[in-house]
């Protein structure tokens, strides 16, 4: 690559060491992880590493790992199912998210949607997020953790708080913010997280969502 490059919020070249490492996982674990023959063991083992890796960058468990080819798909996994579930009352958001949320919300057949007020910096209007989460109890927040076009993050700890006294539940995008900044989801009130490794020098096509067990849908 020449020049110099100033889109990583888009994507992100490979790292040379990940490339070794790609290309050696392709040649040596080659096996469906599903199979139970040698092969199959060696895949699964590796992909159950890779699993339990990720699990411990977020504080959950292995378990609530489930492994996709972008965000978007996992995005569109977890709202479609929020949606069709019977868990809560409404999903709420924002209107600058990124389109992998708001074209799904724009299709909800089950749930309202509600959208909250952005500042004229791009920060969220917890006063307006707490008003909607007080008059539509048992909702789901879903919001990027950071803004994919002008970075905003979100106050997390305030956010938790108004989900707290709201009897409310959060689902973080957070594909800007995953290997770039330390946080946790171990809060009770984040229930689902999505990630992707090209954006921080991963490969493409490799992507999760974390679906905690009292958020199964």
């Amino acid at each position: 690559m020449t020049g110099i490059y100033f889109d990583n919020s888009a994507t992100t070249p490979l790292l040379p060491q990940l490339l070794s490492f790609y290309r050696k996982a392709i040649e040596e674990f080659w096996g469906n992880p599903s199979s139970i023959h040698t092969e199959g063991r060696k895949a699964r083992l590796a992909l159950e590493q890779a699993r339990f890796n990720i699990a411990g960058m977020l504080n959950c468990s292995p378990e609530e790992i489930f492994f996709t080819s972008t965000a978007t798909e996992a995005l569109n996994t977890i709202i479609t199912g929020i949606d069709t579930s019977k868990k809560f009352s409404a999903i709420i958001s924002t209107p600058v998210e990124h389109s992998a949320i708001l074209n799904p919300l724009a299709r909800l057949k089950n749930l309202p949607c509600f959208y909250v007020r952005v500042k004229s910096n791009g920060d969220i209007d917890t006063d307006h997020l707490y008003d909607v989460c007080k008059k539509n109890r048992g909702s789901i927040f879903i919001a990027a953790l950071g803004n994919n076009e002008i970075g905003n993050t979100l106050p997390l700890s305030t956010i938790l708080k108004i989900m707290e006294e709201t009897d409310c539940f959060l689902a973080l995008d957070c594909v800007q913010c995953w290997g770039k900044m330390k946080f946790s989801i171990s809060h009770q009130r984040i229930l689902y997280a999505t990630g992707s490794s090209h954006k921080f020098h991963g490969p493409k096509g490799a992507a999760f969502f974390v679906m905690k067990k009292e958020g199964i849908i």
